[in-house]
């Protein structure tokens, strides 16, 4: 059902739905999803706008560890604007995406690079799913 809201095959009643199964796509580890993600979230077709959830699609492939999605998440943790740079930390706690640790812990208390408290959540969503993993990685 995921992968088919994915491919517009199956359309939701709500659209902050098929934003959430997009995300779910990457959350779940969907594979099968990864090409109507890149569609979704890359392709653009000319004179017409962007995909309404290529933002999500995005983040769901950061979280399947997505090369090109993972990139263009951490480009937009060094953004220029303030807004942009929140909305990468939120999308890096979405993903998951330790390999943002690094960026996320430079924006820790300072205002002007990033909100304060999306950067701690952030972090604290790193870190618990860390720790679930080393725990799933000893037994």
């Amino acid at each position: 059902v995921l992968v088919g809201v994915a491919e517009r095959r199956i359309v939701t009643r709500e659209a902050e739905y098929e934003g959430e199964a997009l995300e779910l796509c990457g959350k779940l580890g969907l594979r099968q999803a990864i090409l109507p993600l890149e569609r979704r979230g890359f392709e653009r077709v000319l004179l017409l706008r962007n995909d309404p959830f290529a933002w999500q699609a995005r983040v769901a492939l950061a979280a399947l560890e997505h090369p090109r999605a993972v990139r263009w998440l951490l480009d937009e943790l060094g953004a220029f604007t303030r807004e942009r740079r929140s909305l990468a930390v939120a999308a890096a706690q979405r993903a998951g995406l330790r390999v943002a640790r690094p960026l996320l812990e430079a924006m820790r208390g300072d205002p002007a690079r990033a909100d304060p408290d999306a950067v701690e959540r952030a972090l604290a969503a790193l870190n618990e799913a860390q720790a679930l993993a080393e725990d799933h990685d000893e037994t």
